[in-house]
């Protein structure tokens, strides 16, 4: 796979290359401090054109082995702002078929439902056509927010980890959801 580009009512789903790195740097860094207590600490070198082009080079190389698949949003009606990023992370194939999604949203496009739009069509998009049996969500218990976002995606609590991630310097204790395909795989 070299890219890959989604449309839903209202929202472009797309694969970046090196020309959408100035759109990414600025969503990065105008998210700064609204996404600080639900990632992984990032150092400053994140937030810098080279390092944000150095990352886009690496997505792509795992887009192309179905590794991983990092997808940005944009409104339709504002192509140049990205409102949202998610990621399929340790897609795996084989008799496992599974992967690992993670997900964040402009803090002014909050609550308008496009991230619940984004994931349905996406989620589609792994089971239908990479026909995966299983994606697993990891959160942590106070972002009630993004619990809700994942029970309407219709994912099922399955466990309590604990200390399961670094983020933002502590280790975070998460609540750990999947969805499974209903096709046959």
């Amino acid at each position: 796979m070299e890219s890959i580009r989604i449309d839903t009512e209202r929202l472009i789903l797309f694969t970046a290359n090196e020309e959408n790195c100035e759109l990414i740097l600025s969503y990065q860094a105008s998210n700064r401090k609204f996404f600080t207590p639900w990632i992984p600490a990032m150092p400053d070198k994140y937030y810098t054109y080279d390092y944000q082009m150095r990352l886009i080079r690496e997505d792509k190389t795992l887009l192309r082995y179905e590794h991983k698949i990092k997808f940005y949003i944009i409104h339709k009606n504002q192509p140049y702002h990205i409102i949202g990023d998610f990621s399929y992370s340790n897609i795996i194939k084989g008799v496992f078929k599974s992967c690992f999604l993670g997900y964040k949203q402009d803090e002014k496009s909050c609550g308008n439902g496009y991230m619940h739009e984004a994931l349905s069509k996406a989620n589609q998009f792994i089971f239908e056509d990479l026909k995966l049996n299983r994606i697993e969500a990891n959160i942590i218990p106070r972002n009630k927010a993004s619990i809700d976002l994942i029970q309407k995606l219709g994912f099922e609590q399955e466990g309590y980890s604990k200390k399961y991630l670094k983020i933002n310097h502590v280790w975070e204790d998460h609540l750990r959801f999947a969805k499974l395909n209903t096709l046959d795989v």
